[in-house]
Formats: C-alpha cells, sequence, structure tokens
C-alpha cells in the first residue's frame, strides 16, 4: 500500500479499515479532510455496497469538525454522488446547502453550475425561476476555465427554451458550441485542462436549437445531470 492509498484508494476490505481507524486516531484535527478524500473515493468505486460507507465518513466530518471553513465543500461532494446517483432532489439540497455554508474566502462558485443543472432537469415553473437567479448570480464573464463556461452557456440556453425565449436559447447555444470548438489550449503546460469533452448528445441538442429553437422540447438529452467534472481541490 502506498503511502496514501489509506485515505486515497476506492477499497475497504478489513485490512483498510483496520489500517484508516488506526491513522485517523493520529491525524488529529486533519482527520477530517482524510475522512472526506476518503469518502468521496468510495463514493466513486465501482461497488455500489461501498456507497454508504463513503456517505457515512462524508457526513461525519459535517457534523464533527468544527472549522465551517470547508463546510461547503463537504456539502459539494454529497451533492455530486447524489447527481451521479440519480437522487435530484437530494443533489439540490445539497447544492443549496453548499452555497449557503461558502465563506467568501472558499469554493470556486462551480456549484450554482451544478444546482441548475439538477433545478433545470426537473423542469418545475419554481425551478426554473430559481435556475436562472442562480445563473444570474455567476455571470459567465466571472469565469475562467472554457469546460466551465460551456457549461453555463449551455444551461443558460436549456433555460431559456424552457423559458420560450428561442432567440435568446439559439445566442446561447451558438456560444456553447463556439466554446467546445476551441482548439488553443488555455494553459500551454496544461493542453487538456480546461478542454471541452461534453457528451455528443448535449452537443447534438444544442445544434437543434439552433437549427429549429421554435419547436425543441427541452428532453432528457438536455436535462440529464450525470456529467458534472470531478471537483477540482
Amino acid at each position: 500500500m502506498g503511502s496514501d492509498d489509506w485515505y486515497t484508494s476506492s477499497t475497504w476490505s478489513d485490512e483498510d479499515q483496520e489500517i484508516f481507524s488506526a491513522k485517523i486516531k493520529r491525524a488529529r484535527y486533519r482527520k477530517w479532510g482524510y475522512m472526506v478524500t476518503k469518502g468521496e473515493a468510495l463514493l466513486r468505486s465501482a461497488d455500489a455496497s461501498l456507497f454508504p460507507v463513503g456517505e457515512g465518513l462524508i457526513r461525519e466530518a459535517i457534523e464533527g469538525n468544527p472549522d465551517k471553513f470547508f463546510l461547503a465543500g463537504y456539502y459539494e461532494t454529497l451533492g455530486a454522488f447524489y447527481a451521479r446517483a440519480g437522487r435530484k432532489d437530494d443533489a439540490i439540497e445539497h447544492f443549496r446547502t453548499a452555497i449557503a455554508s461558502r465563506t467568501p474566502q472558499f469554493g470556486t462558485r462551480l456549484t450554482e453550475l451544478d444546482l441548475a443543472t439538477g433545478l433545470l432537469s426537473r423542469q418545475r415553473p419554481e425551478d426554473i425561476e430559481e435556475a436562472g437567479e442562480v445563473l444570474a448570480s455567476q455571470p459567465c464573464q466571472d469565469i475562467l476555465m472554457n469546460v466551465d463556461r460551456f457549461r453555463w452557456e449551455f444551461l443558460m440556453a436549456t433555460l431559456k427554451l424552457l423559458q420560450g425565449r428561442a432567440a435568446e436559447a439559439v445566442d446561447h447555444a451558438e456560444q456553447a458550441l463556439a466554446i467546445a470548438g476551441l482548439s488553443n489550449p488555455q494553459f500551454p503546460r496544461h493542453p487538456t485542462v480546461g478542454v471541452v469533452n461534453a457528451p455528443a448528445d448535449w452537443l447534438e441538442g444544442l445544434r437543434n436549437i439552433i437549427s429549429e429553437a421554435e419547436s425543441v422540447s427541452v428532453g432528457k438529452s438536455l436535462t440529464h445531470a450525470d456529467w458534472i467534472p470531478k471537483r477540482r481541490s
């Protein structure tokens, strides 16, 4: 086992549990971060039986860590897991809590995109209204990475389509596809960082908006919430 495997691996054998327990007892104030990292690794495991363990570790950190600086990140991690699992209501509530828990010094503010994705996927009038407010609070020009700027434009195109504002939906769809087509890396030393690698059905949905916005409806291809990039630390 590598030096960090005890809290980064996605396994939970009897030996893993014994080692993890022993090291956590010695970790003191850093133990909460280790617990969340291990919890997230288990939530990304191919073994669904480990999901409750991962969820439990993160919830223990939420309840036990007296330093609320990282609380928003803990809720974001659970929200992303619930979104991947198709638990939209749980994902939305945890993204809301993450935003409410965020301190001025912490967070990338990308949780707004995750929350808007979940809200738009439910397509209820009150959710559509809230999604518009959430996206307006995080303007595209304030977003650094192209992959996240694409998500914002994509979500705005979906929002405008649901609101029946076809011309605005087309504008945002065109912007999203333009960003997706950028080939020059934002960071020459890290050519893949920020590169848009969207699902084919998202791109097809955007093209459909442009070609026939008046008749396109928002279906599964425009609303599934499983394309949430792994959160950057």
